[in-house]
């Protein structure tokens, strides 16, 4: 953890034990300054896509396992539906969270275009409707009509702020394809778990009964998928 992920990590534990020293270390200017400067976030830019990746392909690779248990056939057969399943259902993930996130950033830079436009052709008319959006979050009207004036100095912050403040939209900076071979990556990892035994069992000859699939097991590894996203989540 580093830049701004390790100071709120610091802020927020100083505020959990009440260490008025610790925070106000956490809100030194040479922690700041240094905190932004630093390139931090980039271990959790796709925590998002190894949680949702990995949720789904332990659940469904152990839902196809179960069922071919029940059905009472062999290893083999255990074995093929379920490395079908584990890469038919991993590459059909990896596509969605690869256009997904594809077609999410080209409506941002869509409606980016846009309010560039009209804050160029229409100005007095995009001013008003930022000054609106600010009177509405409590601002008095000389407030409303400061933050406008600073706002607008700079056309790309300007329209930034339009971006931010009237559409409530934030630029995703992260890349489709990683998006997706992340997704993949979690979803083959996670969702190899419930066939690793039957693996063993086919090289070393286990007992067919000692490869039931276990619920406890995977309700394990979805309580750490879980911790996993809530600390991702904190940072």
């Amino acid at each position: 953890m580093t830049g701004p992920s390790k100071r709120l990590e610091e802020a927020r534990k100083a505020f959990e034990h009440g260490d008025k020293q610790a925070s106000a270390r956490a809100h030194a200017h040479k922690a700041i300054s240094q905190a932004s400067e630093e390139h931090g976030g980039a271990e959790s830019q796709y925590l998002g896509e190894m949680v949702y990746g990995g949720l789904d392909g332990i659940i469904t690779t152990f839902a196809v396992v179960s069922g071919v248990v029940g059905a009472q056939l062999g290893t083999p057969v255990i074995l093929i539906l379920g490395l079908a399943n584990l890469f038919a259902d991993g590459f059909s993930m990896a596509t969605g969270a690869y256009l997904s996130t594809k077609s999410e950033q080209e409506y941002y830079r869509k409606e980016w275009e846009r309010e560039a436009w009209e804050v160029e052709h229409f100005p007095d008319g995009e001013r008003s409707e930022l000054i609106e959006v600010y009177l509405k979050r409590g601002y008095t009207e000389d407030e409303a009509h400061q933050l406008v004036q600073i706002q607008s100095r700079e056309p790309k912050r300007w329209v930034k702020a339009m971006m931010l403040d009237e559409l409530g939209m934030m630029e995703d900076e992260s890349n489709p394809l990683t998006n997706g071979l992340v997704t993949f990556i979690s979803f083959i990892i996670a969702g190899a778990v419930p066939l690793i035994v039957y693996l063993l069992g086919l090289a070393f000859q286990f007992h067919q009964k000692r490869l039931s699939p276990s619920p406890s097991r995977y309700l394990r590894w979805l309580f750490w998928a879980g911790r996993i996203k809530s600390t991702g989540n904190q940072t």
